[in-house]
């Protein structure tokens, strides 16, 4: 019997989509000095990211518990399969936790993408951290009331207005480092490195399993033992590194981190995640290039003893299950 607790990676591209198809390239000896390369990205997905946390009620009666984490393309994939569950338990009411890491176009472009925003059954409630310490001007109102204002504008950005989307919306303001209840679920909050600031997320689910979402943080060479703690004992974690060590070189700054970094991380745990998911896949790579890039990084994880059970690239659409 399945359990009914699971999350779903609806998207794990970083920066920007990678869609399938082809790619132009100088060629001298094609014709007219232009030939197309073949891009494939149908295995890891084109959508940016977004996952969902998803814990069924154990009856008919009991309220589900729905959680999203960002609002990339990805989150198309999760809202359409939210707005099935609903519409297939006939739900009248139910609220959908939406929190988000930060507010960069990658991971709030899926936002006119939500199909929940148009299910008058959906609280649409939205969690948004306060990144002001980490921006040269302060922030004004709340992250994701801004961003769903400018979205869904009826005109210059997006024809669909706010009059038109049926979703009742709340939105709440937490600082890094404070922890939220959503639902059954508390989630702490972290502030990573990242520019303009960025929070990663340890989900403590009933029954004592955690789910850590850290992405768009550029980590130090040497681990910091708060984030080391913040990973330690969670049962998934998904993660962020979306270079090698040689890339990185000449991306300092951007705010992503690489296999080894994380590795070491991971390795100062006194309880490591058995299942390790890398997420915010750099979109320049297709599905080969994905394959090599961590068949590189599990050498080197082998190269310092770390042992990860389960630590495979994500893949759009995948379903992770969870201990009942």
């Amino acid at each position: 019997m399945r359990s009914p607790n699971y999350i779903i990676l609806g998207g794990v591209s970083g920066s920007f989509a990678a869609p399938s198809g082809y790619r132009l390239v100088r060629d001298e000896t094609a014709p007219f000095g232009i030939s197309h390369q073949d891009f494939d990205r149908k295995i890891h997905g084109a959508r940016t990211f977004s996952i969902g946390i998803v814990l069924e009620g154990k009856t008919s009666n009991d309220d589900d518990t729905f959680i999203v984490v960002d609002q990339g393309s990805g989150v198309e994939i999760i809202s359409r399969f939210i707005s099935s569950v609903i519409l297939s338990k006939q739900r009248k009411r139910v609220v959908v936790h939406n929190v988000q890491t930060h507010g960069h176009g990658d991971h709030t472009v899926g936002t006119t993408c939500n199909e929940l925003f148009f299910d008058s059954h959906a609280v649409m409630r939205f969690h948004s951290p306060n990144l002001s310490a980490f921006r040269k001007m302060p922030e004004t109102g709340i992250m994701m009331d801004r961003v769903i204002r400018r979205s869904f504008d009826g005109s210059d950005n997006f024809p669909v207005g706010l009059n038109m989307l049926h979703a009742t919306q709340e939105h709440i303001e937490f600082r890094p480092g404070e922890t939220i209840q959503l639902g059954p679920v508390k989630a702490l909050t972290m502030a990573v490195p990242h520019p303009g600031g960025c929070v990663a997320y340890r989900f403590e689910l009933p029954g004592g399993i955690a789910v850590v979402v850290a992405t768009d943080l550029e980590l130090p060479e040497e681990p910091d033992h708060a984030f080391v703690e913040f990973l330690n004992g969670a049962r998934v974690a998904l993660l962020e590194m979306q270079y090698d060590e040689e890339e990185l070189k000449s991306c300092i700054g951007w705010g992503h981190s690489t296999p080894v970094r994380m590795f070491r991380a991971l390795a100062k745990c006194r309880k490591r995640p058995p299942i390790v998911r890398s997420v915010h896949l750099d979109p320049s790579r297709d599905d080969m290039a994905v394959r090599r890039f961590h068949e590189a990084a599990a050498l080197d994880a082998k190269g310092i003893r770390l042992h990860i059970r389960d630590f495979a690239p994500g893949k759009e659409g995948e379903v992770i299950w969870l201990p009942k």
